[in-house]
């Protein structure tokens, strides 16, 4: 992913201000880990995950996620949905605001992320009715979807 921070290393002449909120240099931990408006995306959808730990950075967090989430089970293949498509939709957006002026709010990033996730998870079969599972399909609002035939 190529940010303003390498593209101004290459001797392009960018702004180099990160779009969503204009106070810091544009990198990869800031736009993810650091920007105080892409974190109220990632709190909200780590709350829809039952994930209440703080984000400290694309190096950290990579180990912390590779050692909670190896076990192939439902909250673990929903987690890693939405982590892809949170990652897919900050960048989207960013994309969007920088090369077609189209500015994208949070609510709208959380309404994607949300409608990616929902159109994953609802064709998936046999999940066990664990309570972590009933839990994150209660928070999801699928469970009419999952583990009932509509």
């Amino acid at each position: 992913m190529t940010t303003k921070g390498r593209m101004r290393k290459w001797g392009m002449q960018v702004d180099p201000k990160y779009i969503f909120c204009g106070a810091s240099e544009e990198s990869m931990d800031h736009i993810f880990f650091e920007c105080i408006e892409t974190y109220k995306v990632w709190r909200k959808v780590m709350s829809l995950c039952f994930i209440h730990k703080r984000k400290c950075g694309l190096a950290e967090d990579q180990k912390w996620m590779s050692k909670r989430w190896c076990k192939d089970t439902f909250a673990n293949r929903l987690k890693k949905i939405v982590l892809a498509a949170t990652v897919y939709y900050i960048w989207a957006a960013r994309n969007r605001f920088i090369f077609q002026h189209i500015p994208a709010t949070t609510k709208q990033m959380l309404t994607s992320i949300m409608n990616t996730v929902q159109e994953n998870i609802v064709s998936w079969r046999g999940i066990p009715k664990t309570k972590i599972n009933w839990d994150l399909v209660m928070e999801w609002s699928l469970w009419h979807r999952i583990f009932y035939d509509v």
